[in-house]
């Protein structure tokens, strides 16, 4: 799919995703593995309702990626993906989902879970925080006005 952007190949296999077939793309990374492999086929199917534990496709800031998710966020459309190998989570958004992976679910392995766990707890904290400072600032500045 060379020509396209990220956005347009996305849009693409979305719809591509919709058909009875699904589309079949070849994995070319380490970090599902042992699951999937580089150079594996999987099949990728539209994804309507995204569940804990399934690997889907999905809309990375330079390419298309293929992780687990590990956590749903409750109440907001954010969910936290994984590699199998990699053990680093990112945040991604429902609607940079392309579409699900038609492999046998798993559970998911303790460790991805705590990891899933600390990082949201560290972002929400920091979250917390950075507001809790702003209001602090600013309350502090109009408590003492200038004489």
């Amino acid at each position: 799919m060379t020509g396209l952007s990220n956005v347009d190949q996305c849009h693409l296999l979305r719809e591509l995703a919709a058909l009875p077939a699904g589309i079949w793309i070849r994995c070319s990374g380490r970090s599902m593995e042992p699951a999937i492999c580089r150079d594996d086929w999987v099949r990728i199917e539209s994804a309507r309702a995204v569940k804990i534990g399934d690997i889907v496709l999905f809309q990375g800031t330079r390419a298309n990626v293929l992780h687990r998710i590990v956590l749903r966020i409750p109440a907001t459309p954010w969910l936290v993906h994984c590699g199998d190998a990699t053990g680093n989570p990112g945040l991604l958004h429902r609607s940079q989902v392309v579409g699900r992976a038609t492999l046998p679910s798993r559970r998911l392995p303790p460790a991805s879970t705590r990891i899933a766990v600390v990082y949201i707890t560290r972002t929400a904290a920091r979250k917390a925080i950075s507001v809790l400072l702003g209001k602090l600032t600013t309350a502090r500045i109009s408590a003492y006005p200038e004489e």
